[in-house]
């Protein structure tokens, strides 16, 4: 895996996390 990928799938976990969220608040 290269940094890139990691750091884009840690990008897309946070905007899920927060959508996640904003939906359940």
């Amino acid at each position: 895996m290269s940094l890139e990928l990691k750091g884009l799938r840690l990008l897309m976990m946070l905007k899920m996390q927060k959508g996640n969220g904003q939906k359940l608040v």
